[in-house]
């Protein structure tokens, strides 16, 4: 081995630049496949940074009559019952869905703190202790306001002061004790947002009344997951339920499922998706690395030919080639980590798309072993074609050739055959690509009800004991809504409690004596009347709301087309009234009808929902929490700080969130669209970039050989586009032949992306032509040089070299 591994090291110094263009091919290959496993562990194959990863679980709520409306929270009150009475479980603990619920005041300043309220085991189910101080403990139930703190809100907000753990700090106008703070990097549920968690005690008011908030639990050793969901749904049945929860049942799924779901649903089928484009990248660079290798064993005859003459055996000689395809494999495959090395540390620093909490993305020791396996399968895959070709040569004929290296017939039907192989393969991938960019531009293009661009939002939260009752509440709006018109190159301002795409809640619905509704679909929004013209909401039956419709007056609402289309099919709705299930007061007088908000469908990523809406007044019943909406005729971040100053001006202690671009808010909804799309591009450009120069090899090995062939023809009479279209034949066949192929699997493949497509057929015609013809565009690019190259060729001087 040792002296067959010396010869290859010699003949490949020998042909740098040949050595160099495979060493290349196989790097890039073996580099895109390692990037993206190291990914696909890190998510899919790598068990969560916790105590016993298997027998964590969440307890999240689901429609049992429609599988589309997903609850996908628990209460707090189901969480009680559950730690009450659920055998299943060793413990269970319960947290808020982290946001700004919190405001801090500190050194004279207001802000709001992205908070999860928290059970007392809230860490202990993960075993992750504090990296400073404590987590919660029994005892602290009854200590009155307790908090932990993430690494990142101790180091920015508290200056990572050492002595934090044990001092107060003020949150929610009371004083709350500081236990510990997390270690660096802690994330449960939220990824990034979380900066810290509050510990829920029994005195705090209206913790029974949480409704957004998640279980999650270790089961028992001996307890299966199917265990823990039947006996949560036999005593989910047996606690009294508000109307706009009855209708839900506690679903049991795996904790590393679950936030693989919440940080994309598609993200499994991504990450599949993405593994099967680099397979058939590397099989691609595989094929076209045999296929060099096989024509450099064809210019190797004459030296094959000597070697058998002399008693080289065809297993010597298979052994040599595997050698040297081992070789070039090794180097490649050592190009190929650093080259995934990198691919890693840039995917993580750019962050294109949000990961699952507990992820862990890097270049470790089992992404290196499967490296090397990776390494030792290319060379198996590209390395026993050519020895198998080598192998059969025919001593005698090659010797009586002068060892120029004529292909033979079953050389040339290989490489064409490879060929095929790589055009099918690049095909099935340009195609998957084409259709996921034509989809992420309709997605992204599809209409929604309103106009996003130009607005910005933002939300404010009003202390209670500052305004605690609703005239005291629309005082404050009336007054900011005047200041933030006034602000120069605002259009308008408007107030409201929710705004897409952060949904509006699920109610049933009255109608007038019809039947109850059973179905929980219906949100509501309370607005302020120049909600519709902030966001150019269409008016389409009927009058919108508007300064009338105050305290006093009669209660009325607006709805959307879908609620009219749902619940008034073929009758105008205008005039007629409802009632909201668990909503006192009289009923709601139906005065218009809007188009319909769509808002993005978290339960299927590549759908915009349509639900139905009705908008009340909100000067009918204020809310301390508010989103202000705010359309600017320009400078977007300049109209941000103008808000902060116009709010800071009227009132320095109410907090102001984020000021966000609502095109901003909502593109995040393309992220992974986008990821999985421009990734594939890339792939399938580099697949085309691989089939191309495959087929250009071809053509200029043909040229090559048959030099003295082309000469005798031109010699006796052919024209130039004889040989032009002998040349053409030669390419065309493998590539229309590949092409045919390639259609066949690109319908396998298509099947396969329909749940990631919107908008676009999985056999979309502008799709199934454009790639074929950017295919051919590719190939006569490729065969220009060896076409012109044949067509030069001087007769007399290819007569004499013959």
């Amino acid at each position: 081995m040792v002296q067959e591994l010396r010869y290859a090291w010699r003949i490949l110094r020998k042909s740098p630049s040949f050595a160099a263009i495979v060493v290349l091919t196989l790097a890039l290959g073996i580099g895109a496949n390692t990037a993206v496993f190291s990914v696909v562990r890190g998510v899919m194959l790598a068990p969560l940074p916790y105590k016993d990863p298997a027998r964590l679980v969440d307890i999240v709520d689901r429609s049992v009559k429609d599988a589309n409306v997903a609850h996908a929270f628990g209460t707090y009150g189901d969480f009680e019952e559950y730690a009450r009475h659920a055998h299943a479980f060793e413990k269970i603990a319960f947290g808020t869905i982290s946001g700004p619920a919190v405001t801090m005041i500190r050194g004279g300043a207001t802000r709001y703190v992205a908070a999860v309220f928290a059970s007392e085991d809230f860490f202990s189910i993960p075993g992750v202790s504090a990296a400073r101080g404590r987590t919660f403990e029994h005892g602290d139930l009854s200590r009155g306001c307790s908090v932990v703190l993430s690494d990142r809100f101790w180091r920015n907000s508290l200056a990572a002061d050492p002595a934090a753990a044990g001092k107060d700090i003020e949150l929610n106008h009371r004083a709350c004790r500081i236990l510990g703070v997390m270690p660096t990097g802690f994330e449960f549920y939220a990824n990034g947002g979380t900066e810290l968690w509050m510990l829920f005690t029994p005195d705090d008011p209206g913790a029974r009344d949480v409704r957004y908030g998640f279980s999650f639990a270790r089961l028992k050793p001996s307890v299966t997951v199917a265990q823990a969901q039947a006996e949560l749904a036999a005593l989910h049945k047996q606690i009294p339920q508000a109307d706009a929860h009855r209708d839900y049942t506690p679903v049991v799924n795996g904790l590393q499922d679950d936030f693989m779901f919440m940080a994309a649903s598609n993200l499994r089928t991504t990450l599949e998706l993405l593994l099967l484009a680099v397979v058939l990248v590397l099989l691609i660079a595989c094929l076209n690395v045999a296929n060099l290798l096989v024509a450099r064993s064809s210019a190797r005859a004459g030296e094959f030919a000597i070697r058998a003459a002399l008693g080289c055996g065809r297993a010597r000689l298979v052994r040599q080639l595997l050698v040297e395809g081992m070789l070039l494999a090794a180097m490649g495959g050592a190009a190929g980590v650093a080259i995934a090395i990198a691919l890693v540390r840039y995917f993580i620093h750019l962050s294109p798309i949000q990961l699952p909490v507990g992820s862990d993305v890097s270049v470790n020791v089992p992404v290196l072993a499967f490296a090397l396996l990776l390494t030792m399968g290319t060379a198996l895959i590209f390395g026993i074609v050519p020895a198998w070709s080598g192998s059969r040569a025919n001593p005698n004929a090659d010797l009586r050739a002068g060892g120029r290296g004529a292909t033979s017939g079953g050389a040339r039907r290989l490489t064409q055959a490879l060929i095929v192989a790589e055009i099918a393969l690049s095909l099935m991938l340009i195609s998957g690509a084409g259709l996921l960019l034509r989809s992420v531009l309709k997605f992204s293009a599809a209409p929604l009800g309103f106009d996003l661009n130009h607005v910005v939002l933002s939300y404010i939260n009003l202390p209670e004991q500052q305004y605690p009752g609703s005239a005291d509440k629309l005082r404050l709006y009336e007054n900011l809504r005047t200041h933030l018109n006034s602000i120069p190159g605002v259009e308008g301002s408007a107030i409201s409690v929710g705004i897409a795409p952060f949904g509006f809640g699920a109610y049933g619905v009255d109608i007038e004596s019809r039947a109850r509704n059973e179905m929980q679909d219906v949100g509501e929004n309370r607005v302020s009347p120049d909600y519709f013209g902030v966001l150019r909401i269409a008016l389409r039956r009927g009058r919108l709301l508007d300064r009338q419709d105050g305290a006093g007056s009669a209660a009325v609402a607006v709805v959307n087309e879908k609620f009219a289309s749902e619940y008034f099919p073929g009758v105008n709705p205008v005039g007629k009234r409802l009632r909201l299930a668990g909503q006192p007061g009289s009923s709601l007088e139906i005065i218009g009808v809007v188009d319909t908000e769509k808002q993005p469908d978290y339960m299927h990523e590549m759908s915009w929902h349509e639900q139905p809406i009705v908008y009340r007044p909100i000067a009918q019943k204020p809310f301390s929490f508010m989103f202000i909406e705010v359309r600017t005729h320009g400078d977007q971040a300049g109209a941000g700080r103008a808000i902060e100053r116009t709010i800071g001006g009227i009132d320095k202690e109410i907090p102001v969130g984020n000021i966000l671009s609502q095109k901003d808010v909502l593109g995040r909804r393309f992220t992974y669209p986008r990821f999985r799309a421009m990734v594939l591009a890339q792939f399938s450009g580099l697949a085309l970039l691989l089939a191309a120069l495959g087929l250009h090899g071809l053509l200029s090995q043909y040229v090559t050989q048959r030099r003295g062939e082309l000469g005798l023809r031109m010699a006796i009479g052919a024209r130039r586009q004889d040989i032009a279209r002998l040349v053409a034949i030669q390419g065309g066949m493998p590539l229309l032949t590949g092409i045919a192929i390639g259609m066949v699997l690109t319908f396998a493949l298509t099947g396969y992306l329909a749940s990631l497509l919107f908008g676009v057929s999985a056999s979309d015609p502008l799709t199934m032509i454009a790639a074929p013809v950017a295919l051919l565009a590719v190939a006569l690019v490729a065969a220009a040089k060896p076409a012109l190259d044949a067509v030069s060729v001087d007769p007399m001087q290819a007569l004499r070299d013959e």
